[in-house]
């Protein structure tokens, strides 16, 4: 399985510092990562939703996008977790970062936030090299296959 982005099996919800959160993990080739999903502004089916719809903007030709894995409230929140997607044909390269909101112009919905993505750096504003993965868009149409 080259790419796979879900929430574990057993559906259970934990707590963590009073939010009810949810345990998901995304592998991409050999690497796979746990990451924590607070759900006190969206349900794991809205992750899930979000995940499908921007997965499938990418196969469709897409250049950039991103699969939230911490939403709250874009009108209060100070972050976001998100695992931005850059299309060069064939070939998808995955990053994780942390959207800084007030970066951003405190965008009110999700489209104007991956709308300010911008294009694919691979060196931080510190010059330090930016952790990323590849995946081709055949595994991410195969990853949406076995979801149907």
């Amino acid at each position: 399985m080259a790419f796979s982005i879900v929430f574990g099996p057993d559906k259970s919800e934990e707590m963590w510092e009073g939010q009810k959160i949810r345990v998901g993990c995304i592998s991409i080739g050999d690497f796979t990562e746990e990451f924590t999903s607070f759900l006190d502004f969206w349900t794991p089916a809205d992750y899930e939703t979000q995940w499908r719809a921007e997965i499938g903007r990418m196969v469709s030709g897409a250049r950039v996008d991103a699969l939230i894995t911490d939403m709250h409230n874009l009108g209060t929140a100070h972050h976001l977790v998100s695992w931005p997607l850059y299309r060069e044909d064939d070939l998808v390269f995955v990053q994780n970062r942390l959207l800084f909101l007030s970066d951003l112009g405190r965008p009110l919905h999700l489209d104007q936030l991956i709308g300010k993505l911008g294009d694919r750096s691979t060196i931080s504003e510190d010059g330090a090299t930016i952790s990323e993965w590849s995946v081709g868009i055949q595994d991410l149409r195969d990853f949406l296959a076995r979801l149907a």
